[in-house]
């Protein structure tokens, strides 16, 4: 192949990579480095032009890929702000985040960009309830201090004290009962300490100690 022939083929190759990077397979393909541990390269892919805004079949953007990988800093996704990754989101970017350590500091980080504590599913499924959850404590106080409401309930009667006592997350539930948590909660036409009750014996009966010491301790912050 000719110098002048090879340098067109190039040109075309270039113009056509550019083309991909602006498209949704730009934003697959920088979940598919996330994926495969390589953040600074998917850093790199962002840089020099690839859409953050775009996700793939599975609707996963490259900021959700990022902040559900729980990268050890939030370099990238800071990028992905930067350059519109927020924008036109029709999800909190808040459930995409794993249930991990690193999940303190990628709230800061969406908090800090004007992401609503409130912002919830389709069922008013809170990212309180959420970390509540999963046992955040750290996580808990930040979404409070911001301003999410303690006793906000989905549509089959969910909150996040609910949340947290089934899922045995004592230290949660004390703190929300302490900030003013509704007791009286009922989750598919069932109080909540009557869940927990049913709980004690699932544990009892299986011969978990640890977690019917947990459920113990909750059915007593609850009965106060």
């Amino acid at each position: 192949m000719k110098r002048k022939h090879k340098f067109y083929f190039l040109l075309i190759l270039i113009i056509c990579f550019y083309s991909v990077l602006r498209t949704s397979v730009g934003g697959c393909f920088s979940c598919y480095l996330i994926s495969r541990g390589h953040s600074k390269l998917a850093y790199l892919f962002c840089l020099i032009g690839a859409d953050v805004k775009k996700g793939c079949k599975n609707e996963m953007t490259p900021i959700c890929c990022a902040l559900d990988a729980q990268l050890p800093d939030t370099s990238l996704i800071e990028l992905y702000i930067e350059r519109g990754a927020l924008e036109h989101l029709d999800s909190n970017p808040m459930f995409c985040i794993g249930h991990s350590v690193t999940a303190e500091k990628y709230i800061d980080v969406l908090l800090k960009n004007k992401v609503d504590a409130n912002k919830g599913g389709g069922d008013g499924y809170m990212p309180l309830m959420y970390f509540s959850e999963s046992g955040l404590l750290s996580v808990v106080v930040k979404l409070l201090n911001a301003g999410a409401d303690i006793n906000a309930v989905t549509s089959t009667g969910k909150t996040a004290l609910s949340e947290a006592a089934i899922r045995g997350n004592v230290e949660v539930v004390k703190y929300l009962l302490k900030a003013g948590a509704n007791r009286k909660v009922v989750v598919g036409g069932k109080n909540i300490t009557l869940i927990v009750g049913e709980k004690i014996k699932e544990m009892e009966e299986v011969k978990n100690a640890l977690m019917l010491q947990r459920y113990k301790e909750i059915r007593g912050f609850l009965s106060l």
